[in-house]
């Protein structure tokens, strides 16, 4: 929508939830949350709504609070594995291995970026 709320477009249609929408640093791409096919996954679309793509299919595993990296190169989450905690994993933003970044008996959750200095 605009800035003063008007002319809003819905940009998704699923039969489920989608949720958490993040722009891309450079504005071309939104990562959001679905459970359109059962799991909370993170996902992937043009700015405009077109192209929507499961990031990672991991039909498994529920994943949280996607975050771009400042570069728009990564895209950090958490997810839990295993029946654990809460751990917060990182991937490429044209998706691929998920690397663990926390492995601790707590609960990590909610990552965000932040630039260097």
């Amino acid at each position: 929508m605009s800035a003063n709320g008007d002319t809003q477009q819905p940009l998704t249609s699923s039969s489920g939830m989608d949720t958490d929408p993040t722009y891309s640093p450079n504005g071309k791409s939104i990562a959001f949350l679905s459970n359109r096919d059962g799991t909370n996954d993170v996902w992937l679309m043009d700015a405009t709504g077109g192209l929507q793509r499961r990031h990672f299919a991991n039909q498994m595993k529920d994943e949280y609070a996607p975050s771009w990296s400042p570069d728009g190169k990564k895209i950090a989450f958490f997810s839990v594995r295993n029946n654990e905690n809460t751990n917060i994993y990182r991937m490429t933003s044209t998706g691929g291995l998920q690397t663990p970044l926390t492995t601790t008996a707590f609960s990590d959750n909610d990552p965000s970026w932040q630039p260097l200095p």
